[in-house]
């Protein structure tokens, strides 16, 4: 029975943090929405994409102060074929309270002067 009441502590914060760790997910289709997060709550924000054709996604802005990035997006390949497209996931963490636009660029990075094919917006209220 005592071996009980130890396990339950543990289990339960166990639970507690996993709870704590989700993150809410965006996909393109909510390009232009507003999400809502607390301090310390983090969103990840995935996008379709392909790097073989020269276009990649990158930050384009964002309020730093309010909406903190760890400034490295992470590509999965849809498929071990060559060629293939995949998705980018930027993970983002709610820093201070406040609004921040944050906007996401398709583009290919040598290219100056010269418009992303792509972009996608999000205005994120951090509480």
């Amino acid at each position: 029975m005592k071996s009980i009441f130890r396990i339950v502590p543990i289990i339960l914060l166990a639970l507690a943090l996993t709870a704590c760790s989700s993150a809410k997910t965006i996909n393109q289709d909510m390009n232009g929405s507003t999400v809502n997060i607390g301090v310390g709550e983090t969103i990840k924000v995935t996008l379709e994409g392909n790097p073989t054709t020269g276009y990649e996604w990158q930050l384009a802005s964002v309020e730093e102060s309010i909406l903190n990035w760890d400034g490295v997006p992470q590509y999965k390949s849809d498929s071990k074929l060559a060629g293939a497209g995949g998705e980018y996931t930027f993970v983002f963490e709610g820093k201070s309270p406040g609004t921040t636009h944050l906007e996401l660029a398709y583009l290919r990075p040598w290219e100056e002067g010269v418009d992303p094919i792509e972009t996608f917006t999000l205005t994120v209220v951090v509480e």
